[in-house]
């Protein structure tokens, strides 16, 4: 099956690290790989302290796409790459569920390597695949079996108020 969680409402990463805990607990191996972020956040801390979930995801932070200057564009594309060449070679192992998380970013800004990536999402037959970000591209909401979608009524961003520690990250 293929899940996808978009929309531009908060949620996304969550519903995919929920996903990720409740596999895990009924002792199913995850593959949680993250895209595009290499900060810091409190998911990823304790995800990588529960049994039978792997994370993956790049190896700095890079600044939004937007105030990317070329040279970091190549570098997160490389990173984007990297981490599907590591998805390419874990795929034989047993992970019963795979999530790539703001995966919809470096598709919509071509910052990875799509054929491989088709590829690879192909391949995944036996495998629960989870994609999350916004503006999924249309063959893979046609491939998905279940899509549900985030979607912002209000948002403290849009007030100015900056990303909290524990609730944002």
């Amino acid at each position: 099956m293929i899940q996808i969680y978009c929309g531009d409402g908060k949620g996304k990463t969550s519903a995919a690290v929920g996903a990720a805990v409740r596999a895990a607990g009924q002792g199913m191996k995850v593959y949680f790989c993250q895209f595009m972020k290499g900060n810091p956040c409190g998911e990823i801390s304790i995800l990588k302290e529960v049994p039978g979930i792997t994370v993956l995801r790049p190896e700095k932070q890079y600044p939004f796409y937007k105030e990317m200057n070329p040279e970091e564009k190549k570098a997160i594309c490389q990173e984007h790459d990297a981490l599907v060449e590591k998805l390419e070679e874990v795929a034989d192992e047993q992970h019963t569920m795979i999530i790539l998380d703001e995966l919809t970013y470096p598709v919509k800004y071509h910052l990875i390597d799509e054929a491989r990536l088709n590829r690879f999402l192909e391949s995944r037959q036996e495998t629960e695949l989870i994609i999350t970000g916004r503006d999924p591209w249309q063959a893979i909401l046609d491939k998905a079996d279940c899509v549900t979608e985030c979607k912002k009524i209000k948002h403290h961003f849009d007030r100015g108020i900056p990303a909290k520690k524990g609730i944002e990250y």
